[in-house]
């Protein structure tokens, strides 16, 4: 069947606000339905009706069904008789009516909903009331223990209610707040948190305390976690004791650690300036800093001596690396020393 729109409009004037009345919420719709050969229909009919936000397809956001007398193809309904129309969906929005007779498919296009449906919304602002706080103090925050309820603002009042005292303007949220004992941005704190600036804002009596600092710009190796310091109200340039005991600059030790924080554990060696040493890094085996002495050569006392040097302390010691490369060896007994001396157990005797 096809239907033609006659007219749809609210069957309502909005009463007088003081008189409250209940607007009627409901919409006198009007249709013209001819069969698919284009005669008037006569009867009862089944229709369901329902209000959509789109043109086609979409979810109702309305729908009902009525059992509907159709005279000479002539049909009048209230729509909002059987299933209450919200008056929620008239908050500016536009809106289409769809119809469908029986089985049918909805009939095409959509109808739209014309300005009048929207006095429901009207009807409903005219009668609201909201609640207003009284601001004694006149800093825009009022106190939520004394309102009223009216339509408009009255003087004196405010929507806000969050004022924590409200004879004192300098006190309300947002309020600069000093370490004064009195709340007066009313967060139920007496400060701020602590801040690098010199000052005491959380009010704990010590300035600029327990902080997090940001961290340092070395970050690998033993540098890692190290963070700057506050003083006098500022971050200073991390310095090497920000990194820890085991930082250097240049790094020489054969710990196993990345002492210069670079990213590279032990890169450098540690040379102990010995031309009859090899020296090497042996801390990924556990070994720390490795100087090899040289075949044929000795290192006592922190010097280099070659195998056969004579300990030039005593006449009767040698450097010997066949026995040891780390100290004196004796020379063989009877050998000559002195004056008409000879060498016995390391020592020259008469």
């Amino acid at each position: 069947m096809k239907a033609t729109l006659v007219l749809s409009m609210i069957l309502c004037v909005l009463a007088p606000a003081s008189l409250r009345a209940q607007v009627p919420l409901t919409i006198n719709h009007q249709g013209y339905l001819t069969s698919d050969a284009g005669a008037p229909v006569t009867g009862t009919s089944s229709m369901t009706f329902a209000i959509y936000n789109v043109v086609v397809a979409g979810a109702a956001l309305w729908t009902e069904t009525q059992s509907v007398v159709v005279t000479n193809g002539v049909f009048n309904v209230y729509l909002g008789d059987a299933t209450a129309l919200p008056d929620s969906i008239f908050d500016g929005q536009e809106l289409y009516l769809g119809v469908k007779v029986g089985t049918d498919s909805e009939m095409t296009p959509r109808i739209r909903l014309t300005t009048v449906p929207y006095a429901f919304a009207s009807g409903r602002d005219a009668l609201q009331t909201f609640k207003w706080f009284q601001d004694a103090d006149g800093d825009g925050f009022g106190n939520w223990n004394v309102w009223l309820s009216s339509r408009s603002q009255p003087d004196g009042y405010v929507a806000d209610s969050t004022d924590c005292n409200d004879a004192a303007p300098a006190i309300h949220p947002g309020a600069p707040e000093t370490c004064d004992g009195i709340d007066s941005d009313c967060n139920l704190l007496d400060g701020y948190p602590e801040t690098c600036n010199g000052r005491d804002d959380d009010c704990s009596g010590i300035v600029d305390d327990n902080m997090v600092g940001p961290l340092c710009p070395l970050q690998e190796g033993v540098c890692g976690g190290s963070r700057m310091d506050c003083v006098e109200g500022g971050w200073v340039a991390c310095t090497a004791s920000d990194y820890g005991p085991d930082y250097q600059a240049v790094e020489t030790l054969c710990d196993g650690k990345d002492n210069d924080c670079d990213g590279i554990v032990d890169l450098y060696v540690c040379d102990d300036g010995l031309p009859c040493t090899i020296d090497e890094c042996g801390a990924l085996v556990g070994l720390g800093c490795i100087h090899s002495i040289l075949p044929d050569n000795c290192v006592i006392g922190g010097l280099c001596y070659s195998t056969g040097d004579v300990n030039p302390a005593n006449e009767c010691q040698v450097c010997n690396s066949a026995l040891t490369q780390t100290a004196w060896s004796p020379r063989p007994n009877g050998t000559s020393c002195g004056v008409g001396g000879t060498c016995q157990g390391g020592t020259c005797l008469p």
